[in-house]
């Protein structure tokens, strides 16, 4: 299992890695003195932002826990840059790895969050616990919205999904 989330991990994950660093890289080229020197005001404070991100993962695990892989990715990749033919593929890809997760696990009887973590204004990890009936699954999501151009201005960009890892090493609990 880790093994293949790992290598599934590397395929989905380096897209959405990559995106993050081109994204910010060009922001910081058109604005450097903005960007060190002037803090970009969140556009929503810390406890709405969780709320908006939990939502969306609330309904990627209702909809998954009913067996509904597609239209739970269809969900968490509104409004993600992975539209590309590379990163369809890769997520085709993940969506076959978490049906497999069912027959090996079983069906997921609950999920919880386990941690929440804010990067900045404008970056977000969060971490689940999904159980199933022989094991429990960590799910880990990042998720990204574009910069605020301005500091006058409130920052209504999307929160975007950019990035997945699941696992069943209990390890990464304690990280």
């Amino acid at each position: 299992m880790t093994r293949q989330s790992n290598h599934l991990c590397k395929t989905f994950c380096g897209l959405g890695a990559a995106l993050v660093c081109v994204l910010l890289l060009s922001m910081l080229q058109f604005h450097p003195a903005d960007a060190q020197s002037q803090p970009i005001p969140p556009s929503l404070s810390d406890t709405s932002r969780e709320q908006e991100i939990d939502s969306r993962l609330k309904t990627f695990f209702e909809t998954l826990a009913r067996g509904n892989s597609t239209s739970a990715f269809d969900e968490l990749l509104r409004q993600s840059p992975f539209g590309t033919y590379e990163a369809g593929q890769a997520s085709n890809e993940l969506r076959k790895k978490i049906d497999d997760l069912s027959v090996q696990y079983g069906g997921m009887l609950n999920h919880e969050k386990n941690d929440f973590k804010r990067i900045g204004d404008d970056i977000v990890l969060t971490r689940y616990i999904s159980k199933h009936e022989n094991s429990p699954i960590i799910w880990t999501f990042a998720f990204y919205r574009k910069p605020a151009l301005t500091t006058s201005i409130t920052n209504t960009n999307p929160w975007m999904f950019v990035q997945l890892h699941f696992d069943t090493d209990l390890r990464l609990l304690l990280k």
